[in-house]
């Protein structure tokens, strides 16, 4: 992540750091996923600032920047980047998600789940 973001390569370095949180999180290595994950909401708020999306879909970022404040138990910061988005003019698919996302925040659950458990609104799976 370090090597692309320092070659310019902003998109790709948020995808490593998000992979980075995965390959954390799937080796039990929690604090090493949280600190992947602040990585990436930090690189995506400074594509941001310069005028970039991380995403290719209107709420996107916010929704992926939602997630990944949730999912590292940071509920109140997460609440602002869904109501963010939501005040964007949304494809129905993202509007879903993030609805999803707020019951989940509303919750307190830091749990991983699925486009389709939000589409599906699979909102009783338990934490893993």
């Amino acid at each position: 992540m370090m090597i692309e973001s320092n070659a310019g390569e902003h998109r790709n370095a948020v995808y490593s750091a998000i992979c980075a949180g995965w390959a954390s999180d799937d080796a039990k290595a929690f604090s090493a996923a949280a600190a992947a994950r602040k990585l990436s909401i930090q690189r995506i708020l400074e594509m941001n600032a310069a005028n970039e999306q991380y995403a290719q879909q209107k709420g996107g970022d916010e929704l992926l920047i939602a997630d990944m404040y949730r999912r590292n138990g940071e509920f109140g910061q997460a609440e602002q980047f869904i109501k963010k988005g939501l005040t964007l003019e949304l494809e129905d698919t993202i509007k879903t998600i993030l609805d999803f996302q707020r019951k989940l925040v509303e919750k307190k659950d830091t749990a991983v789940y699925t486009v389709s458990d939000a589409v599906n609104d699979g909102s009783t799976k338990s934490p893993n």
